[in-house]
């Protein structure tokens, strides 16, 4: 972790005041409140103040396309700018959580008691669980980095979501803000339940990813994922060919080790290219294949978990912030599997906080309901009210191109 803390105190500052820089350029003219540019900053580094959609209105007439906003991110140079921006926000903040609550690699190998018993004997555990005695949590004990991992996780994702709640929707809303709601309807209106509902359900989902990062990072200690060798010849031999070899990082390369450092950058931007094409496949994969009415006795495994999982998270048909994780615990666990990215190819343990910090938070801005100052994305919008288009990313939206699902209106 040597020169670690430079690292993360650098890409914090430099977030900071990027994201600064953005919110004066323009709450000036909009008169909406301090934070304005932030979540939209923070969702994917583009957003819908008016140079913007200047800028990407000339782009798409230069194209011969109709569309407000430049979608073939990681095939343009300024996509691809576009695109990773917001990136910094998430590296930054996993080099932060990385330099204070990281456990060593002793103590990773070591799990909590009572998870060493559900995992040798669950019907010991399920005993255990009914036994009288106070319940404890034990934060400095063996295996006291998994406690500590939960709760971190918990604090930080609550907040944000809490916060992009209550600025979008509760009590820092303002009526300018409230006048960029995408739908004249409020989805929080009238009873509460609907908001506690998704609390809860995204709560879970924060217990998930967690459930996955433990995973990772105890194989990665126990040598179950083995660690990348010290040297580039080494390392190359090691893990070609990629996407079926994957090893810890275990420092952040030098010049040294020139190919260790260069695939060392490249991952950050591969890593989230390769959550979005992980989140099309899954998603796409949860709605009905070719009849929404079929099932697994006509072979449509979608129309199947449309109905029994999906669904849940298409209850929010008009989302909010809480509606992003607002899922079942199969459709978390299908989401959360991207993390296994780190069987198949090299990772630093800032790689894997990155995918995993863009996973849980970035969602947010598919599902605010709001035109800028909100993340302004009409087209996960559109998903929601017309389920069937959509699939992926808003931006780059490549995928759905592809595919023939995009739908802009």
């Amino acid at each position: 972790m040597e020169g670690l803390p430079v690292l993360c105190g650098a890409l914090v500052c430099f977030a900071v005041i990027e994201i600064t820089a953005a919110t004066t350029k323009s709450i000036d003219s909009l008169g909406i409140w301090p934070l304005s540019n932030w979540i939209r900053w923070a969702c994917v580094g583009i957003g819908s103040d008016s140079s913007t959609t200047s800028a990407a209105k000339t782009l798409a007439k230069a194209k011969g396309s109709t569309d407000d906003a430049p979608s073939w991110g990681p095939f343009s140079t300024r996509g691809l700018v576009a695109m990773h921006k917001g990136d910094l926000v998430y590296i930054a903040l996993a080099a932060l959580v990385y330099c204070t609550t990281w456990p060593t690699v002793e103590e990773a190998a070591l799990l909590p008691p009572n998870l060493n018993l559900l995992m040798a004997s669950p019907t010991a555990w399920v005993a255990d669980q009914f036994s009288p005695g106070p319940v404890t949590i034990d934060f400095s004990g063996p295996g006291g980095w998994v406690a500590v991992l939960f709760a971190r996780n918990f604090v930080i994702e609550f907040g944000v979501y809490e916060l992009w709640h209550q600025l979008l929707f509760g009590v820092f809303a303002t009526k300018e803000v409230n006048a960029r709601r995408i739908s004249t309807t409020d989805p929080y209106a009238g009873p509460s339940s609907r908001v506690w509902r998704e609390r809860l359900a995204s709560c879970a989902g924060f217990a998930m990813s967690s459930i996955f990062e433990v995973v990772v990072i105890h194989r990665w200690a126990t040598g179950s994922i083995a660690p990348c060798p010290a040297d580039d010849a080494g390392f190359l031999a090691a893990t070609l060919p990629l996407f079926f070899r994957g090893c810890q990082m275990m420092a952040v390369p030098t010049a040294a080790t020139p190919v260790q450092l260069a695939w060392f950058i490249v991952a950050f931007p591969l890593a989230i290219q390769l959550r979005g094409v992980h989140f099309f496949f899954v998603h796409r994969g949860m709605h009905p294949w070719w009849n929404r009415k079929g099932g697994l006795v006509d072979g449509d495994v979608g129309a199947f978990l449309y109905r029994h999982v999906h669904s849940f998270h298409h209850k929010s048909f008009n989302p909010g912030p809480w509606s992003s994780l607002s899922m079942h615990p199969v459709e978390h666990a299908l989401y959360m599997s991207l993390m296994f990215l780190a069987l198949l190819i090299p990772l630093h343990p800032l790689h894997l906080l990155l995918i995993k910090f863009h996973a849980d938070i970035s969602a947010l801005g598919g599902h605010d309901g709001h035109r800028f100052p909100g993340a302004n994305d009409l087209g996960h919008y559109l998903h929601h009210s017309k389920f069937e288009v959509n699939y992926g990313f808003s931006f780059p939206n490549y995928l759905d191109r592809v595919f023939g699902t995009y739908q802009v209106k």
